[in-house]
């Protein structure tokens, strides 16, 4: 009777216990519902993501798939069992991967004198000398084209063995093979040439777009499907038929497109073979389609990955952060993570595993006394439970923002252009405010005209609309343009139309009214001047307008030429506020928008009034370059132009 009491005892714990784990789980996943995020269940699942934009596929002639990851090397995809075989480990920086019939395969990076070739698919490899590769190309037979950093083209008819030169006597652009009319296409700055004996000989084919500039930005770049060739030419997609050469523009059609910014997005990588298309996507599965059938295969990597990443954890690069005895990196969509090392000296060498992924892009990892935090590319949050492996929505608590005291305030910068040139100000609580330190300055090209005493009331003024906006509090700034102010800039615009008119061009290099770098991509003609001196008479921005306007970022190409700052609000209580302007973009009025960071937590806020809050309590100091009515105006044409 008492063993059968003990056995009753021991089963209800154990009831009890499973009950338990099933509320708290329950309680930790109440709430929204998050789609598309796949719990992998075990952080020692070896489930493996490639990084897309180092991405490299090919196929053979018995439609074999091989990839290429610029730093790991080179896999063959074993359907059968679903796994990514490693059948070459390369060095660093190899860029692209071809394949002649069934058996050969050829690796080769920019800028090198020699090629990778594997005369048996992939189990042994020998290094062949080569003229300096920038480009490559093959009719997946026997021929190899080759442009070297000359820009010459040689071509080999003994799979890389020998080479011969002189085929073309222009520089080259693009090379495109298309085996179903057996024909060589070459692009030579703006103007295009098919050669129907291998590269032999060459005529000239009309281009979609002429101009009389041959600049970076009129260089073709071409692709081909069984249809149709495609060109992409300023910005635009052409299409032709084969028979008949005719170029149309693509109107929003995406079917065969190899422009389409489904294609070339960064989370899919595709190649074509025996007449079926492979698909990567960024979540790690691979598509075959053949016909109308598609067949998915969710891949698995056959080593644990290797990740090359160091261990930061600041609100410059929120991509890692060490919590409860197990680190976690953010790459894309997906979240790795390994274990500490007891042994420091092994941290080198440890493997990443594959963790956690979401919909869309994680931006920023950071981390609290009570778990790990993450949040998606618009900013919304979630938590990670170490105990079951899954994620919650989560929301922010900054109740106490408003109250707490600050005790000092440090103002950060960097000038890219200057050799990643650092600042950095201090400003310590005073009678009336804060007033500026001798100490901790580095630096006087950014900071040399800073105000020696900040108000106490800017401060304030500045906290307060950092919590408005953090709580959703409609923005309520305001730039008023005048009209003196636009017949001011009206009257500039059209004396540059004159200009335009009377000397016979047709676009000028440079305009007071947009920013340099933004206008060197763009060409501004006498149309679009038109446009914007008739758009003068009518402008007007409304308050909600000029929100949308001022928050909406441009991203740009040349990130060395653009400085950034940090403004800190370090509060008594060890917590601290950061105000970080963003150097990915190009800066538009204010430099809005900003990004805050709470005790690490990032928020974005789009909100010209934190801006104008900044530029008060430096006194005009820390802004001037964004801070006028006429960038403001900048941004609105820019707008306006987009």
């Amino acid at each position: 009777m008492k063993d059968n009491l003990c056995k009753f005892k021991y089963l209800r714990l154990a009831i009890l216990t499973i009950f338990s784990f099933i509320v708290s789980c329950s309680i930790f996943d109440a709430g929204e519902t998050i789609s598309g995020i796949t719990p992998v269940g075990s952080i020692r699942d070896s489930f493996d993501v490639f990084d897309l934009n180092h991405v490299d596929m090919t196929t053979t002639s018995d439609n074999e798939l091989y990839l290429l990851e610029r730093n790991n090397g080179v896999f063959k995809a074993d359907l059968q069992t679903k796994v990514w075989r490693h059948i070459l480990k390369t060095g660093c920086c190899k860029d692209k991967i071809f394949s002649i019939g069934e058996n050969d395969l050829f690796v080769y990076e920019k800028y090198a004198y020699s090629i990778l070739h594997s005369a048996d698919k992939g189990n042994t490899w020998e290094k062949i000398s080569c003229p300096s590769a920038m480009l490559m190309r093959s009719d997946e037979e026997k021929r190899i084209w080759l442009v070297d950093r000359e820009n010459d083209l040689y071509i080999s008819e003994d799979k890389g063995k020998t080479w011969d030169k002189g085929l073309f006597n222009r520089i080259v652009h693009d090379i495109l093979y298309d085996k179903e009319t057996h024909s060589l296409w070459i692009t030579s700055g703006n103007e295009i040439y098919k050669s129907a004996d291998y590269g032999r000989s060459f005529s000239r084919i009309p281009t979609p777009v002429t101009s009389k500039y041959d600049t970076e930005s009129d260089k073709l770049t071409l692709g081909s499907d069984k249809n149709y060739y495609y060109v992409h030419q300023r910005g635009f997609v052409y299409k032709t038929d084969k028979e008949h050469i005719e170029w149309k523009e693509v109107d929003g059609e995406k079917d065969g497109n190899p422009f389409s910014d489904d294609i070339n997005d960064g989370e899919t990588v595709s190649c074509e073979g025996d007449n079926c298309l492979w698909i990567l996507t960024d979540n790690g599965i691979l598509s075959k389609v053949c016909s109308d059938e598609e067949t998915k295969y969710k891949m698995r990597a056959e080593l644990p990955i290797q990740l090359d990443c160091q261990n930061r954890d600041t609100i410059h690069n929120n991509i890692i952060v060490y919590y409860n005895g197990i680190y976690y990196y953010v790459r894309n969509k997906h979240i790795y993570c390994k274990e500490r090392a007891e042994d420091i000296l092994l941290e080198k060498t440890e493997k990443w595993y594959r963790y956690l992924d979401l919909d869309s892009k994680v931006s920023y990892l950071w981390k609290d006394k009570e778990g790990v935090y993450m949040c998606d590319e618009n900013f919304k949050k979630y938590q990670i439970n170490q105990e079951i492996d899954s994620i919650k929505s989560y929301k922010s608590e900054f109740d106490d923002f408003r109250e707490k005291k600050i005790e000092k305030i440090i103002i950060q910068g960097l000038i890219i252009a200057c050799e990643s040139s650092f600042n950095s100000l201090t400003y310590l609580p005073s009678k009336d405010g804060f007033v500026k330190t001798k100490e901790n300055q580095t630096g006087d090209h950014m900071f040399e005209n800073m105000p020696q005493n900040i108000s106490k009331a800017s401060v304030q003024k500045l906290q307060q609309c950092v919590y408005d906006v953090m709580c959703g509090v409609e923005d309520t700034s305001y730039i008023k343009l005048t009209k003196n102010d636009l017949n001011n800039y009206k009257n500039k615009l059209d004396k540059d139309i004159e200009l335009l008119e009377d000397e016979n061009i047709d676009i000028l290099d440079r305009y007071f009214y947009l920013d340099y770098y933004w206008n060197r991509r763009h060409s501004i003609g006498k149309k679009e001047l038109r446009f914007l001196s008739a758009s003068l008479d009518t402008l007007n921005i409304t308050q909600q307008k000029q929100s949308i306007i001022f928050s909406k970022t441009y991203k740009i190409d040349i990130e060395e030429f653009y400085d950034f700052c940090v403004v800190f609000l370090c509060f008594d209580d060890g917590s601290s506020l950061a105000l970080r302007s963003n150097v990915s973009i190009q800066p538009v009025f204010l430099r809005c928008p900003w990004t805050a960071f709470y005790n690490g937590e990032p928020y974005s806020l789009k909100s010209v009034g934190v801006g104008k809050s900044i530029d008060e309590m430096t006194q005009g100091k820390l802004l001037s370059d964004c801070n006028t009515k006429e960038h403001a105006l900048k941004t609105i044409f820019r707008y306006l132009l987009e």
